[in-house]
């Protein structure tokens, strides 16, 4: 990051001459009105009298700790950083600064490291004296199996029989109390706790909390379970894709094992529909499911198990009386442009009322 003031711009106006000789490129010219274009941060330094590293900033007695072939991936990192600077270097109006300005070459960096305390972590088992190999393993398959009369009676069987405690990590807060809701249904009680320490000092034997977790891991004393486990990648990349377009993600449908038969739902093209199952199709040899869902005058409408980011859930007062669309005709349309317009007129209410 850096300033954009007056005074940083200045300095970088001072170094980019001192560096380049000129002030005829595109970069100079935009900073000094005012603009910053796409891709201003490889000409970071130029912001500043001195620029330091991370490794600057930390604790003599800091330990570094990284994941096994990390030198390697530097090494492949620090190529193609060349590659590009070659490219770059052809580019008049984009002259980039020299490369090691910008960034640690490989020589640098680990001469930076070689004083420093570091622990390599790896997943397969180590023969070196120094190595201290703990006693982990893989999650047992505990995936919801929403076809099933039980979709978890893998995870309430592991639950029961595990002798260590059990913590489910979800990716939000709100996955997590919606994940909490699930898990009552089905008699499994979590307790809520804040973080990792929180699930130490806890006494239940089954927790829940929300963190960035991708895999679980299952050792002698404790199980932690990631959504991932439960869910399945795919699910959990479309909740991830959902989220960079709906503000009320955590209580969109996240999993089919959250939509009951005969629950109403939203389609964000087609509007309010009742779902009625999966019903599975093959084309071209290839068997794929869908969500079946039903609206006004008993259409029927088959969502692919790939586009169920563009369901969630209906949010009206009566569930068992919602009103369903009907599919070819623009009524869905009007209502989310009266429910556009309605928003619109309120705020204009507010900034009046501020106004004044």
């Amino acid at each position: 990051e850096f300033a954009s003031d007056s005074e940083s711009i200045s300095i970088f106006k001072k170094n980019y001459l001192s560096e380049f000789g000129n002030t005829d490129g595109f970069i100079y010219k935009e900073v000094s009105e005012g603009r910053f274009p796409g891709g201003i941060e490889f000409y970071l330094p130029l912001f500043f009298h001195e620029t330091n590293t991370l490794l600057d900033y930390l604790d003599t007695q800091a330990i570094i700790v990284y994941q096994k072939g990390f030198i390697e991936a530097t090494q492949l990192h620090n190529d193609e950083l060349l590659d590009r600077f070659e490219h770059c270097k052809l580019s008049l109006q984009r002259l980039p600064l020299p490369i090691n300005k910008v960034f640690l070459n490989v020589e640098e960096l680990f001469k930076l490291l070689q004083d420093k305390k570091k622990i390599q972590t790896q997943a397969p088992k180590s023969n070196k004296k120094e190595s201290l190999n703990f006693s982990t393993a893989l999650l047992p398959p505990l995936k919801i199996q929403s076809q099933t009369k039980n979709p978890l009676k893998k995870l309430i069987k592991f639950v029961e029989n595990f002798e260590g405690r059990v913590l489910i990590v979800c990716e939000s807060q709100g996955r997590q109390s919606v994940l909490t809701d699930l898990l009552s249904s089905y008699q499994l009680s979590a307790v809520n706790c804040d973080h990792w320490i929180d699930f130490l000092e806890q006494k239940e034997k089954l927790c829940i909390t929300n963190a960035s977790l991708s895999e679980g891991i299952l050792c002698d004393q404790f199980a932690i379970i990631t959504e991932n486990n439960l869910f399945g990648k795919d699910v959990v990349k479309q909740q991830r894709r959902r989220r960079a377009k709906h503000k009320d993600f955590d209580e969109a449908i996240k999993s089919l094992i959250e939509i009951q038969l005969g629950d109403p739902i939203v389609h964000e093209q087609y509007g309010v529909g009742r779902y009625l199952g999966l019903k599975s199709r093959s084309f071209d040899d290839n068997q794929q499911d869908f969500l079946s869902l039903e609206y006004a005058n008993g259409a029927i409408l088959l969502v692919p198990i790939t586009s169920l980011n563009l369901i969630s859930r209906y949010s009206g007062a009566n569930i068992d009386h919602a009103p369903l669309h009907k599919l070819g005709s623009q009524q869905w349309a009007k209502a989310k442009k009266r429910a556009a317009e309605a928003l619109y007129d309120v705020a204009a209410e507010l900034l009046e009322i501020y106004a004044k």
